[in-house]
């Protein structure tokens, strides 16, 4: 019998030799026949199987087990306790295992290097596997680790169907940017560093923008500024001008955001598949980076352009953009994922200024964007003060996806949707 941080472990010989663990009482591997419970366990896995996540706080059968049923895995064994399994290494060395190479130790546990695995392999050759024992010793850890691997699905399927959808528009851009980067192979990697020590804010298009305009104009000299396409023609609009646009959306829908927009001596930066239009501009640089989507990563892994994660969102994108600049802080404003207000977007937005140009009498704006409003993927959040707010069920994923994030970023303005973790201000520098 051992203890460590208040935890009882108590190891006994199983009914066929092999040691058995409890913690607490609860028995972590079968007091019958630990080995045979894994490798039941493990023949259960696809024989497709790539990956395999096991939450292990045992005497390692389970991962050794899968090692050996799938010795090409790429396995990534999280110890929830790191205190147990240091008082199993030091007080029963005999009975814990020397794991291949192909077996990863996780501990303590790290969101970010659990999202980093997950972004490497595909979700559907990623097997997750958390014996109950663990789970009911362990529930908020692997609460979260069910919740990343069921976000990261989400992305995927995301993904997917965006590929499906525009899978050919993707081929035709990245054919006509890809001899422009080879001309001038210039990636996000030399953000590095650029931003060290000074705040630096990620603008978005949401309404709550409105309000902070005048702020981030008369704060402009002590920030840098990344604002997403879809924001930056309202900040210009205004007389701010971006250090750097982040674009994202392949679509020539999405390429009118900056169809009017002034380039001149700003950073544009973009994917491989950025439609075409974006980059005749006189952009003052262009900064590549590459989309998870199938069709642009072997154009990716080819020309050596590193990856950023999406989210799901442009604005994802350009948080990603912005902690490579090692910034003292990252501002969010404008970034609301929903509807406060009742309001889609900013004003002066390419997507209230259509709605406003092609509106008439029987097709009013505010009938298409009320029709934004009542669409069937409409969900109900929490703002940043409680109060309910109108969503929708692509922005509740994205709000996955900030979380990851959320103590390296600070929110400014209460109306948008709550993003778990996350600091939120009524000014920028208040």
């Amino acid at each position: 019998m051992s203890s460590s941080n208040n935890r009882n472990l108590c190891i006994v010989s199983s009914r066929q030799g092999a040691y058995s663990l409890s913690i607490d009482g609860i028995p972590l591997h079968s007091v019958y026949d630990p080995l045979r419970e894994a490798e039941k366990t493990a023949a259960a896995l696809s024989s497709q199987t790539e990956a395999v996540i096991v939450v292990e706080n045992g005497l390692g059968y389970l991962p050794l087990q899968i090692a050996e049923q799938f010795p090409k895995a790429d396995i990534l064994m999280i110890v929830p306790d790191s205190s147990v399994y240091t008082v199993l290494r030091q007080q029963y060395p005999e009975l814990m295992p020397n794991f291949p190479k192909n077996i990863r130790i996780l501990t303590p546990f790290s969101e970010a290097t659990l999202s980093l695995f997950l972004s490497d392999h595909p979700s559907s050759n990623t097997a997750l596997l958390i014996p109950p024992p663990v789970e009911k010793l362990f529930p908020s850890i692997c609460t979260r680790i069910r919740a990343l691997a069921n976000y990261r699905r989400q992305i995927e399927n995301t993904n997917s169907a965006t590929l499906k959808k525009y899978g050919k528009r993707f081929s035709q851009n990245i054919k006509r940017t890809l001899p422009l980067f080879c001309a001038m192979p210039r990636t996000v990697m030399e953000l590095k560093n650029r931003a060290i020590g000074r705040p630096t804010a990620v603008i978005g298009a949401g309404p709550t923008l409105d309000d902070h305009i005048d702020e981030v104009k008369n704060c402009r000299s002590d920030l840098i500024l990344l604002a997403v396409d879809t924001a930056a023609s309202v900040l210009q609009k205004h007389g701010i001008t971006p250090d750097f646009v982040v674009t994202g959306d392949p679509q020539f829908y999405n390429a009118m955001h900056l169809f009017f927009f002034n380039a001149k001596g700003i950073t544009l930066i973009a994917p491989l598949s950025t439609y075409f239009l974006n980059i005749r501009k006189p952009w003052r640089e262009i900064l590549f980076y590459a989309s998870r989507f199938p069709g642009e990563t072997a154009a990716a892994e080819k020309y050596h352009v590193p990856f950023l994660g999406s989210g799901g969102t442009v604005a994802a994108t350009a948080v990603e953009a912005a902690r490579l600049m090692n910034p003292k802080t990252v501002f969010l404003l404008g970034i609301d994922l929903g509807y406060p207000d009742g309001k889609t977007h900013a004003k002066g937005s390419f997507f209230e200024e259509k709605a406003l140009f092609s509106g008439d009498r029987l097709n009013p704006a505010e009938t298409q964007s009320d029709a934004l409003l009542r669409s069937p993927l409409k969900s109900e959040a929490k703002d940043g003060n409680g109060a309910p707010i109108l969503s929708d069920q692509r922005m509740d994923l994205y709000r996955r996806w900030f979380a990851e994030y959320a103590k390296e970023c600070i929110r400014i303005d209460f109306r948008g949707s709550r993003i778990d973790g996350m600091t939120v201000k009524s000014r920028l520098f208040e």
